[in-house]
């Protein structure tokens, strides 16, 4: 290890945190462990922990995303290892600062493994700092070939979480091929009841989209939310035990995941008029546990007669009154008689709206529908600005403003749309000024830092005259 001290009046870091994989995982205790590994880039893993990709210790040998729905146990995409030496090893999840010290968690996984030679040395593991860690052993000596279970019981040790993540850790004395899929981390024992299913579906029907509204069951969701799968008749077919999917996923050909959150309703738009669409709802809890299924259907009225296409697109997007979890979008209208505004977080808007899709706008960001997936609308009227708020310290958000005309289910949306982009303003972190010992205070110390939040990556840092800091790497 080497240690740098710095003795200076002021400095500022500022690092653009890394955005999320359209796919990334929404529900759970810690979604952006992306345990289905949905949202993450096929290809090799790499040695460096982040906020948004899985890690390795080690490249010997292979580690990497795989992506093919045969063989993934759930979803499209896997880890695959392909070990070379009986050297410790250990997959890493992206960080998170949310795990917490001297707490009883269950680390949740399944393997695959080929051959006679079973893999006996594998641990699962929490580290809340790369110090502050803890792992237990877990009996792998499951059936070769197949996708075999395991919880491991893990008691964090006292400490706090900074960058902290979970681990599939092999032990010195194994060098075996191994795949990973469906790993969750979450607090207390290890959790095999289904939850009890929702309730009371409900339908609002349009030429082009369907409401599907139901009923939270009384005895909640358990650290978990809802998953709905659609399909042309009705997709009886049952999700993965404790799988994790993603929207787009098929649970079986034709049965597709079109919504997972933790709201009682969602819009499923961009259908077909006069067309009978199925679905099935399920209650899921923070293992994945899957409830039995409510079932509902619904058809699509006749498409009415669309609006003229307006002619001139909105233009001249400016942004004010920019703070880290708020921002002011302006614009110069066309000649539509209203405009939708799409946002989008770490990348550019990938979606445009449909003609005759009528959709909700929520100026918190998150909350309005959604255009396939992360496209959120935040505005739909006829104004020139709108202020949103729901927003991550510097993150880059992405702006489409569309013209548009007509009543609802007659809307004609002017495309390509007018676009641009801001990034919300860093965190602002102060040192306290006392911490002159010659010897120096380690950087990761809450008391070290005014109002005691220690600062990540997305920060502005101010290190006043005297302190002494020490940052270990």
């Amino acid at each position: 290890m080497k240690t740098l001290k710095y003795i200076f009046a002021t400095c500022f870091l500022l690092v653009t945190a890394i955005a999320f994989s359209n796919a990334q995982q929404v529900i759970g205790s810690f979604p952006t462990m992306d345990g289905g590994f949905e949202g993450q880039t096929v290809g090799n893993l790499g040695s460096t922990t982040s906020v948004s990709a899985w890690s390795v210790t080690t490249t010997s040998g292979t580690r990497l995303i795989s992506s093919n729905s045969t063989l993934a146990r759930t979803g499209m995409k896997y880890v695959t290892t392909s070990n070379t030496s009986t050297s410790t090893k250990r997959l890493q999840t992206p960080t998170t600062s949310t795990l917490l010290g001297l707490t009883a968690y269950t680390v949740q996984f399944f393997y695959r493994y080929s051959g006679t030679t079973v893999p006996l040395n594998y641990q699962g593991g929490i580290y809340l700092t790369s110090s502050l860690n803890k792992s237990t052993d877990v009996l792998t000596n499951g059936t070769s070939g197949v996708w075999n279970k395991i919880t491991a019981a893990v008691t964090t040790v006292a400490g706090t979480a900074v960058d902290g993540f979970g681990t599939v850790r092999s032990k010195a004395t194994d060098a075996i091929d191994m795949d990973v899929d469906d790993f969750v981390i979450y607090a207390g024992a290890a959790d095999n009841t289904v939850p009890d299913p929702a309730t009371v579906a409900t339908t609002t029907i349009t030429s082009r989209q369907l409401v599907i509204g139901w009923t939270a069951p009384s005895t909640g969701v358990d650290g978990g939310g809802y998953m709905v799968v659609r399909g042309s008749a009705d997709p009886t077919t049952t999700p993965n035990a404790n799988g994790i999917y993603a929207i787009g996923n098929t649970v079986a050909a034709g049965e597709q995941v079109v919504y997972l959150g933790t709201s009682t309703s969602f819009t499923d738009g961009g259908l077909t008029p006069s067309t009978p669409y199925y679905y099935r709802i399920y209650t899921l809890d923070k293992a994945f546990n899957y409830s039995t299924p409510l079932a509902v259907n619904a058809t699509t009225t006749a498409a009415p007669t669309p609006a003229a296409l307006p002619t001139t697109q909105a233009s001249n997007i400016t942004f004010s009154s920019i703070t880290q979890t708020s921002i002011t979008i302006n614009w110069t209208s066309g000649n539509g008689s209203n405009r939708l505004v799409v946002m989008r977080s770490g990348s550019a808007v990938n979606s445009d709206p449909q003609q005759g899709n009528t959709y909700i706008a929520n100026a918190a960001f998150g909350s309005g529908s959604q255009l396939g997936t992360g496209n959120y609308i935040v505005y739909n009227g006829a104004g020139s600005t709108v202020s949103i708020t729901g927003l991550t310290k510097a993150i880059k958000y992405y702006i489409s403003v569309y013209e548009y005309n007509g009543a609802p289910e007659a809307e004609n949306y002017l495309t390509p749309a007018a676009t641009a982009f801001q990034l919300a303003a860093p965190g602002e972190i102060l040192s306290t000024g006392t911490n002159t010992a010659a010897a120096g205070i380690s950087w990761n110390t809450t008391s070290v830092w005014v109002g005691g939040v220690i600062p990540t990556q997305s920060d502005n840092v101010t290190v006043v005259a005297g302190d002494q800091l020490i940052i270990a790497s």
